[in-house]
């Protein structure tokens, strides 16, 4: 029996129907490689971005560090690095940090500190610290030049030496403290006006007190002091810097008790209370004698100012019109008083009519 044709389609190889699938999953490997590589060198260079403008060299108690953007928690131990625009919180405790400028500074328990870029330029520099609440202290190596440490509205700055910082984030409050040297303390919008803070002093600014300037420098009383130097957890040299500090502060004395006058006797001291008596009858304002010429001017702007009517003029000078004010005196006399009076009289004689008449029975 004859094979009959069938219309079944025939097998024929072509390469290019496998070339096609394979050519596409190359493509999307070599995408998936060249993503891997951008993502590796944008963490890199992040890495690079980020490092550290401060190292913590002790802490105690609960402290976290932050990345700038305040997103996720730096893991860290001692001697760990704090990157560049990165933050410090410590909850509870304290944490010792040094800044790679040259600068320690202590922080106490619940206090916000950021590490920002201080390095903006080849001349410009900026601030080393930006204190969001709580209180810090810095101090300034000889060679490490001058520590700025800014809060919401002041900038303090400490140029040798070691300084306390404050702020209060509720009353807006920044305070700076000197210990052994000279610190200024301004306000961060009008850099022109800054406070001198010598040791021993302390300086505060409050915008919701109105004022634009910071406070005139006062000397910082030992009881206050002694326990902020216990929560920054300072060393025992530190802390008696600070206290002989302000204790030379409090023992300065006064211009008053400068010459002398508790050891004047009795004619020198009169003869300086009619020197001053006359140095003070001296200083006395007299414009320019009174003479007719000054009385008709007078009277004529006082007649300017009550445009001619003579009742503006008794209403400006009712003295002149009505004469001085009389003294009166009012008595007030009430009725009851009286009735009171003879009634208390009544229960007087009442009462000694009945010790009387006890009295008997009692002899009886």
């Amino acid at each position: 029996m004859p094979l009959l044709p069938t219309n079944k389609p025939q097998f024929k190889f072509r390469a290019q129907d496998f070339l096609a699938p394979a050519v596409f999953v190359l493509l999307v490997m070599a995408g998936f490689l060249c993503a891997l590589a951008a993502k590796a060198k944008e963490v890199a260079t992040a890495q690079a971005s980020g490092s550290p403008c401060a190292v913590v060299t002790r802490f105690g108690g609960e402290v976290q560090v932050l990345n700038s953007d305040r997103s996720h928690l730096v893991e860290f131990q001692k001697n760990s690095g704090v990157p560049c625009g990165g933050w410090v919180y410590v909850i509870r405790g304290y944490a010792e940090v040094h800044h790679r400028d040259g600068f320690t500074a202590h922080l106490g328990a619940d206090t916000f500190v950021q590490f920002p870029e201080s390095n903006l330029g080849e001349q410009i520099s900026g601030d080393h610290f930006v204190l969001f609440k709580g209180e810090m202290f810095v101090s300034s190596d000889e060679g490490a030049g001058e520590a700025r440490v800014q809060t919401a509205n002041a900038r303090a700055r400490i140029a040798r030496g070691s300084a306390i910082v404050e702020y209060n984030s509720e009353t807006e409050d920044s305070q700076l403290i000197a210990i052994d040297q000279t610190a200024t303390l301004e306000n961060r919008f009008e850099i022109s006006k800054r406070i001198s803070v010598q040791p021993g002093e302390a300086s505060t600014l409050n915008f919701k007190l109105l004022r634009v300037v910071p406070s005139a420098p006062s000397a910082v009383a030992l009881s206050s002091l002694k326990p902020r130097l216990q929560d920054l957890h300072l060393g025992e040299k530190a802390q008696m810097v600070a206290m002989v500090a302000a204790q030379a502060r409090a023992n300065r004395k006064l211009a008053s008790d400068l010459n002398g006058s508790k050891h004047v006797s009795v004619a020198q001291k009169k003869e300086m209370q009619d020197t001053y008596a006359l140095t003070k009858a001296r200083a006395k304002y007299l414009p320019h004698p009174v003479d007719e010429e000054a009385s008709r001017l007078k009277a004529h702007f006082v007649n300017r100012m009550v445009a001619g009517e003579l009742a503006g003029e008794k209403m400006l000078y009712p003295d002149k019109f009505y004469g001085k004010a009389q003294s009166v005196s009012v008595q007030v006399i009430d009725p009851a008083d009286k009735f009171l009076k003879k009634k208390q009289k009544n229960d007087d004689a009442e009462k000694k009519k009945l010790i009387e008449e006890l009295a008997k029975i009692r002899d009886e």
